[in-house]
């Protein structure tokens, strides 16, 4: 054997030993609550999920912080599960809500695939300008009639009729009369996906094959593709023109003539977003100085997008050009190019989510399926089905009684049989039944529904098993709802209702609530300046502050709210910023124009406050003796054991 292969055999060798050590080390057990094992890996997950910094800290004093509060979450949940608290109706119901929330996310997600995700990506970054005719069908028409149609129209133009005459003579698209059927230039998500594929598949200069889209019939030729630059920030200035006025030419001359003044300004040195807010007459953006919103192909007028895009540098403005609606002169503020595909991977699947060419991924995803869990349709059984029903049963009075038993197999998947009663079951509950013109139509779309409805419920319900995530997230969720409940019971309404034990805890640690820098004071809010002297004068006779109230609200509306409590220093501006001396009063100004007369009753350095003054506190730190003593007897009664070994492996 050479020394060549030996080396290759021994780096073999170290490599799946170091590999296996490694995986050792992540699967290794750093602590146990009752039986149940937390190995290394879950709690750096854990760990590293809940940092508040980028930087991860493995120090020994942040570590054991955070293990000690582990270990009590595991703890309290073990005891929430011991007390049946995971058996709860309410709670499972509310725990299902969230899985069918999560599990349909997930299923979305797995449906989208990186092939699709990268196939829209590279067609963001290419631009199509192309031309199309429409022959629109609508659900009533006999879709022959439309198809002959445009396939007479692409003989024509085979034939070298030419397309903008074609489109604007037999097109059903509105604005091909006017455009000639010019879409001008378009990139991926700004068209159907059925016509889409067919501007990015058709070759520069020549007509497409046949479209089929929910609009109808078309044909696209092709005219150029670029590189598709991004989007811009732009602004514009704009002098409308007269719309359908016979004598336009004649008309334009004053918009024409207005814009090139303008634009000569531009040249003598004017500020362009001063400009745009004299004399724009887009209002909507005349007010920002002639800002757009951020803006691609596709999204203005063409030979708006051409002057924007065409120009060079940030700062460079077009000189005027006109569109259907008027007069223009705009200027590029700077370019957002496309960002790289990981960057934008997570904002490209929510848009693919809600575009067409997510069905074609799902058919894919289900095709996936079929065949990891082996799919086999029982075809000369679903065909005898079919034979057995007439054109009922695309009626309101169909109920298929007769069907609905029939055990024999419609399809088999994943090690279980769906049968053609249980298709006639899925028909008799089809509300879209009698919207189809024909039996065949309808089955065809029904079976469809049911084939894949059935499969992805069975993955739906089955994501714990085949997405660790999944059951990772779904197993924190069910954790946390469990500890929420426990929480509740154990030591957040306890605290909050044990008025007893609020009382007998502020009597231990009163030393713990003492005023520092605080007043108690008494706030009059009045409506106006001449309430705030009216109560000052009362208050100089020694009225008690109900009569006070009484003899200035008289019965009606109130006019004043006296408020007493106490205050601390930089809690409030209006007590911060009068004279803290027993006994004082101070008339305070708002702006609302409403007056306050502050009366300064007890100046409360270093006094103890009143249970009713700290009982918020109170109550909090009575929850946190709870929880600890509580904490005590659950590490009593189940046990806790530590891996030092691995703790320390874990520490920087």
């Amino acid at each position: 054997m050479s020394n060549l292969k030996v080396k290759n055999i021994i780096l073999f060798l170290v490599l799946s030993l170091f590999s296996l050590t490694v995986l050792a080390q992540k699967n290794a057990e750093l602590f146990k609550v009752a039986n149940e094992v937390v190995t290394v890996d879950e709690f750096k997950r854990v760990y590293e999920k809940n940092a508040t910094n980028k930087k991860i800290d493995y120090s020994e004093n942040s570590v054991n912080e955070y293990l000690d509060l582990y270990i009590n979450f595991k703890l309290k949940v073990h005891e929430a599960k011991a007390q049946g608290l995971d058996t709860v109706q309410r709670l499972q119901k509310e725990l299902q809500t969230y899985r069918k929330q999560l599990s349909e996310s997930y299923l979305v997600d797995k449906q989208i695939s990186d092939d699709l995700l990268k196939e829209t990506y590279d067609r963001m970054n290419t631009l199509v300008k192309a031309s199309h005719i429409l022959v629109s069908v609508q659900p009533e028409d006999d879709t022959l009639v439309a198809y002959n149609k445009i396939m007479d129209i692409r003989k024509q133009l085979e034939e070298g009729a030419d397309f903008a005459e074609m489109a604007t003579k037999y097109s059903d698209d509105p604005s091909a009369k006017q455009f000639g059927g010019n879409l001008g230039y378009f990139t991926a998500m700004q068209m159907v996906y059925p016509f889409e594929n067919a501007a990015f598949s058709t070759k520069t200069g020549e007509l497409s094959n046949l479209v089929r889209t929910r609009f109808g019939y078309h044909i696209l030729k092709v005219f150029d593709k670029k590189p598709n630059p991004g989007e811009i920030n732009a602004q514009h200035i704009l002098i409308r023109t007269k719309k359908d006025n016979p004598n336009a030419e004649a008309t334009d001359l004053v918009p024409l003539s207005r814009i090139n003044k303008i634009y000569q300004q531009l040249e003598d040195g004017k500020d362009f977003a001063e400009l745009a807010k004299q004399v724009s007459e887009d209002k909507g953006s005349a007010a920002k100085g002639g800002q757009l919103p951020l803006f691609g192909h596709s999204k203005m007028f063409p030979e708006f997008e051409t002057a924007a895009f065409n120009l060079k540098n940030d700062g460079d403005y077009s000189k005027p050009i006109k569109t259907p609606v008027g007069y223009h002169i705009v200027k590029r503020l700077n370019m957002v190019p496309i960002k790289p595909f990981d960057d934008i991977k997570k904002e490209l699947v929510q848009k693919v989510k809600r575009d067409a060419r997510a069905e074609v991924s799902k058919v894919q995803f289900i095709d996936k399926l079929k065949k990891q869990y082996d799919f086999n349709l029982n075809e000369k059984n679903r065909l005898k089905f079919y034979d057995e029903l007439d054109e009922t049963l695309i009626t309101q009075n169909w109920e298929g009684k007769e069907f609905t038993s029939n055990n024999n197999t419609l399809f088999t998947f994943a090690n279980k049989k769906y049968t053609i009663g249980e298709f006639a079951r899925f028909i008799v509950n089809a509300r879209y039944r009698t919207k189809f013109k024909s039996k065949d139509e309808f089955l065809k779309a029904a079976y469809m529904d049911f084939e894949h409805s059935t499969i992805l419920t069975y993955e739906e319900q089955n994501l714990e098993n085949t997405n660790e995530d999944f059951k990772r997230l779904l197993g924190e969720y069910t954790d946390g709802i469990l500890l929420f409940e426990l929480m509740e019971q154990k030591v957040w309404n306890k605290a909050s209702k044990d008025t007893a034990g609020q009382k007998s805890f502020y009597a231990k640690n009163k030393e713990n609530y003492m005023w520092n820098d605080a007043v108690r004071a008494t706030v009059y809010h009045s409506k106006d300046l001449n309430t705030a002297l009216k109560i000052k004068e009362l208050r100089g006779k020694n009225h008690p502050i109900d009569s006070i109230k009484t003899k200035i609200n008289q019965g009606k509306v109130s006019l004043i709210s006296i408020t007493t409590k106490g205050y601390e220093k930089g809690k409030d501006p209006t007590i911060d910023g009068v004279k803290w001396v027993e006994g004082s009063e101070e008339i305070v100004k708002n702006d609302d124009g409403t007056v306050k007369l502050v009366v300064i009753e007890e100046v409360l350095n270093k006094k103890v406050k009143t249970l009713a003054e700290s009982k918020g506190y109170v109550i909090a730190d009575y929850q946190d003796e709870i929880e600890k003593n509580w904490l005590v007897e659950l590490r009593e009664k189940y046990g806790v054991t530590i891996n030092n070994k691995a703790l320390k492996k874990l520490i920087d």
